[in-house]
């Protein structure tokens, strides 16, 4: 057996299925990238690209099963409206917050804010919109929570998201990460606020107007920060769950249960 880079062993039998998700990954994504230039023309071929490309990107394979034993949550914001500012305490459990980087003549003025393209929520970003069956968390460009717009700043602002206890975090899904000059940041912390993991999400990769699923598998993150290089969005972060664990915050969404 062969060791994977977190040091879980697996069987060839595992590392042949684990190669070929990610394949077949990689061929859908490009097959959405190549839809999408014709969106007008193919939009339900495009929608159906897109539906099957969000289940793959959520799906565990045999090594991040493993690295999660007990199964994954989801911390989303589906279950919040178009508009709703979140504040600090929106969300048991864990603080989220913003900081903006930029030192712009015309700065953004948050807060943070949902973009809930469940509800047909309005925005002037159609990059955004893509994500048809999502509510996406951003910076407000303006605080105008009836056609919400997410910041276009460069450097894009910061978000954290700091947990009440250690988390095992598996991975996080961005949306519309289109700067081309710089890569988003991605920094876990420990419970010394020790930087223990740092993840660039490259932005030279062509993901205007598309989803992308960061690896994270680091364990004992009491704290996140994701610094935007640009305009984007974030829809959701994938946790570890716990043996025994009872869920019952209505923005958390169990995968291994119902």
């Amino acid at each position: 057996a062969q060791r994977s880079s977190t040091g879980v062993e697996l069987s060839p039998q595992q590392l042949l299925q684990e190669k070929e998700d990610l394949e077949r990954f990689d061929r859908l994504a490009q097959q959405l990238e190549e839809n999408y230039d014709h969106l007008e023309e193919n939009t339900v071929a495009a929608q159906a690209l897109t539906d099957e490309f969000n289940e793959i990107a959520s799906e565990d394979t045999e090594e991040t099963q493993l690295f999660c034993e007990f199964g994954t949550t989801t911390l989303d914001f589906k279950t919040f409206s178009h508009g709703e500012v979140i504040t600090r305490n929106s969300v048991p459990g864990v603080e989220i917050t913003a900081q903006r980087r930029s030192d712009a003549r015309n700065p953004c003025t948050g807060p943070l804010m949902i973009l809930n393209n469940r509800e047909g929520g309005a925005t002037n970003d159609g990059d955004l919109k893509t994500c048809t069956n999502c509510a996406l968390l951003v910076y407000s460009e303006d605080g105008d929570s009836e056609t919400v717009d997410d910041c276009a700043e460069r450097p894009g602002p910061k978000f954290i998201f700091e947990w009440d206890t250690v988390k095992d975090l598996k991975n996080i899904l961005l949306w519309d990460q289109d700067d081309g000059n710089s890569d988003t940041k991605i920094q876990l912390f420990n419970e010394n606020d020790e930087l223990i993991a740092e993840k660039d999400v490259d932005q030279k990769s062509g993901l205007n107007g598309k989803g992308t699923t960061v690896d994270l598998r680091v364990r004992g993150v009491k704290k996140l920060k994701v610094l935007m290089a640009g305009s984007g969005a974030i829809v959701q972060i994938k946790q570890c769950s716990v043996d025994g664990s009872e869920y019952g915050d209505p923005h958390i969404l169990t995968l291994d249960g119902d």
